[in-house]
């Protein structure tokens, strides 16, 4: 799904770099990932709303403290303060507003509208040329999820999983490269799985 200039391409490192400093507790990095991957495309409102849910979370079984959160906000609003002072300085804030934030939610909004089975149609159709091509490979994955079990890490993976399918599923067009920020999640369940997998044939080989 990589052949082209896409900007789920661009952000996909940074969704990577949101999660790994969430899950070592580096609240204010994961932050500034985050929130630079918002200026790629703004479908990473779901990883960061995902990233603030685990943090509260923690901070109910008293594995983090409310500085934690506050850390990572600051850190979301970083490249925002950047950005906006840039375009402030270039005369562009109304460009940018009339191009990308009011296109942007014409574009999205516009598809919620169709029936029902022509959305389900296009989600089917993109899902089950991902399960043909990538079917090994998500049997890893699932394996993976299946052995974390009851952890840390899957509660993170997992909630990467849910912020992927909310990004994926923003607007209801389901094009391919739209499962492109879904990677990041599956490609650590499958390497789970795989590491797993692995172990359990030593003693055969």
């Amino acid at each position: 799904q990589g052949q082209s200039a896409n900007t789920e391409i661009f952000m996909t490192p940074f969704l990577a770099l949101g999660l790994f400093f969430l899950y070592t507790n580096v609240s204010f990095f994961s932050g500034i990932a985050l929130g630079t991957a918002l200026w790629f495309k703004e479908i990473a409102y779901a990883f960061i709303a995902v990233g603030a849910a685990l943090i509260v979370c923690e901070i109910f079984l008293k594995k983090r403290t409310f500085r934690d959160l506050v850390y990572f906000a600051f850190g979301v609003l970083l490249p925002a303060v950047f950005v906006i002072f840039s375009l402030f300085i270039k005369g562009a804030l109304n460009d940018f507003y009339e191009d990308t934030i009011l296109f942007n939610a014409r574009y999205a909004l516009e598809f919620t509208s169709k029936p029902f089975s022509i959305i389900a149609g296009r989600l089917w159709g993109t899902t089950k040329g991902m399960l043909q091509e990538y079917a090994l490979y998500i049997v890893a994955a699932l394996y993976g999820a299946l052995v974390l079990g009851r952890s840390k890490q899957s509660l993170y993976l997992l909630g990467w999983a849910l912020a992927s399918f909310i990004a994926i599923s923003t607007g209801f067009r389901f094009f391919g490269h739209y499962f492109i920020v879904g990677a990041v999640p599956a490609a650590l369940f499958c390497g789970v799985g795989l590491d797993r997998l692995t172990e359990k044939f030593k003693p055969v080989s």
